[in-house]
């Protein structure tokens, strides 16, 4: 278990993976925009034809993003909300529906 902690704290804290990470993180926002722009039929389509860690991992993002980036509150918390971003949304965010996912 030390050892697995110690690798990820250095795939955490590495230069290299540090730059690893901000490239897919720029690849998120295009993808994201396309997955929100597509038609309901397409998006239903997509899901229903993943298989189940597929479906899972999208779902989890859903969570993550609702309540991480949106500040819902529908399940425990992550953080302590400061992961939250000042930068798009601002404290409108907090008026959204049980349930809502906002793409910026």
């Amino acid at each position: 278990a030390l050892a697995l902690f110690a690798q990820l704290v250095h795939q955490h804290t590495h230069p290299k993976s540090h730059q690893t990470r901000v490239q897919t993180v720029k690849k998120l926002t295009p993808a994201m925009l396309l997955f929100a722009n597509a038609p309901e039929e397409e998006i239903q389509s997509f899901m229903g034809k993943l298989d189940e860690w597929g479906y899972f991992h999208v779902i989890s993002a859903l969570h993550v993003i609702s309540t991480e980036f949106c500040g819902e509150r529908y399940k425990a918390r992550l953080s302590d909300g400061t992961l939250k971003s000042s930068s798009s949304i601002g404290d409108k965010h907090a008026t959204l529906p049980s349930g809502s996912l906002v793409v910026v």
